[in-house]
Order: C-alpha cells, then sequence, then structure tokens
C-alpha cells in the first residue's frame, strides 16, 4: 500500500465515524484507521528517517491497543495514548 492509499484510508474513516455519529462501531472505525497511520509510518523509507522506526512501532502498539468490540468512549486512554506517540513521532520528524 502506498502513502495515498493509507491516507485513504485514513480520510474514508474519518468520514465513516462523523456522518454516523451514533454507530456503536466507533472503536472498529478508530482501530482501522490508526492501524492505517502506524503502516503509512513503518512504510515511511528507513533511509530517509532511520529515527522513526522505534516511533512508527511505538503508534503501532498504541493502535493495537484499541478494542474494536469495546466502545470507544470507554477507551478515551489508549485513543489520547496513540495521539501522543503521533505527536512524539512528529516531533523527530521536526527534529531531523
Amino acid at each position: 500500500m502506498n502513502g495515498n492509499q493509507h491516507i485513504s484510508t485514513i480520510k474514508q474513516t474519518a468520514s465513516n465515524i462523523t456522518h454516523n455519529t451514533y454507530s456503536e462501531q466507533h472503536a472498529d472505525k478508530i482501530r482501522m484507521a490508526f492501524l492505517a497511520t502506524a503502516s503509512f509510518m513503518q512504510d515511511l523509507p528507513s533511509s530517509a528517517f532511520p529515527e522513526l522506526q522505534d516511533e512508527a512501532d511505538d503508534i503501532k502498539d498504541a493502535a493495537e491497543s484499541i478494542k474494536s468490540k469495546e466502545l470507544a468512549t470507554n477507551q478515551a486512554n489508549d485513543i489520547q495514548n496513540f495521539f501522543d506517540e503521533v505527536a512524539d513521532a512528529f516531533a523527530e520528524i521536526e527534529n531531523v
């Protein structure tokens, strides 16, 4: 999957979540978007971003911690942790 495909998956999933606010499948959709983000980060060329490999692994771990069958509202801390991990990765990119 290339970068544009990852981004398309993330955008489509976000759209599904925001257009169906009463769905009980939000955690599943959030997990899918987070895993697509993690894949995107892991697919970045290690030659260009060697310091991001550990960060990408942390993002994947955070994405995998989201439980598909549990309400997203009950996983606020895990969801926040994912965003914190992404922020840490972006900070690494800024430092390059």
